[in-house]
């Protein structure tokens, strides 16, 4: 608690505070949760997918935390974790506004190119069960946290928005406030596990309508719009 009250970096929170926190509270072994500077899958196909084979390829996005489903045979990335900065004195954000704008921006461009790519595949499935898969991302800034959760609904619209928050306790006496972070964190992998089945089920549909011609290939409507190059 006492290097809450004091300067830290980014990487010191995170490994003082969110690491341990999903550590002990993610116990499901069909989310594997990656920490570090670990690179976006998805963001990177993205990036890439327009680009000649002959040129140097671009590094996906990279993010704090990504709990990626093991048990799907795709292995898809259904949460993202940022941390935006560090603290200063007293436990206060050493993040200014735009870089925590810049950083919430970044996740949400993550969590649409983790559904596109998805959706890209998999084609032989009709909108409505596209419509059902839901991901899910957080952002700290401080010792706040902010949870946010992202679904497609068709004609190039994406649904973003938050769907909870907490503060973590800086003093002992304050740690009954952890309560609110369990409960959270219990409720987003138990969401994350019902993706899990969504995203089966949608192989599985994909599949059976593919083969036995129940429904034909349909291309979603996404949004791709991406960073200009300067």
């Amino acid at each position: 608690m006492p290097k809450l009250q004091r300067m830290c970096t980014e990487e010191e929170l995170k490994m003082s505070t969110t690491f341990p926190l999903f550590s002990g509270i993610f116990n499901s072994p069909n989310i594997n949760n990656s920490w570090g500077e670990i690179q976006a899958i998805p963001t990177n196909k993205a990036r890439n997918e327009e680009a000649s084979p002959f040129t140097k390829t671009r590094v996906g996005r990279k993010v704090d935390m990504k709990g990626t489903l093991v048990k799907t045979p795709n292995k898809f990335e259904i949460i993202y974790g940022e941390v935006s900065g560090g603290l200063t004195s007293f436990g206060l954000p050493a993040s200014c506004r735009k870089k925590q704008y810049v950083d919430k921006v970044k996740l949400m461009v993550m969590l649409r190119d983790s559904l596109n790519q998805f959706f890209k595949v998999y084609l032989h499935v009709t909108d409505e069960q596209r419509k059902k898969l839901t991901i899910y991302g957080w952002l700290q800034v401080g010792v706040g946290l902010s949870f946010y959760a992202m679904d497609w609904i068709g004609s190039g619209i994406y649904r973003f928005g938050k769907v909870d928050k907490c503060e973590l306790p800086i003093e002992e006496d304050d740690l009954s406030i952890l309560e609110d972070a369990y409960c959270i964190l219990s409720l987003l992998e138990s969401k994350s596990l019902e993706s899990e089945k969504i995203i089966k089920e949608i192989l599985q549909n994909n599949t059976k309508n593919k083969r036995r011609r129940i429904t034909t290939e349909s291309n979603p409507d996404l949004n791709k719009n991406r960073t200009p190059k300067k």
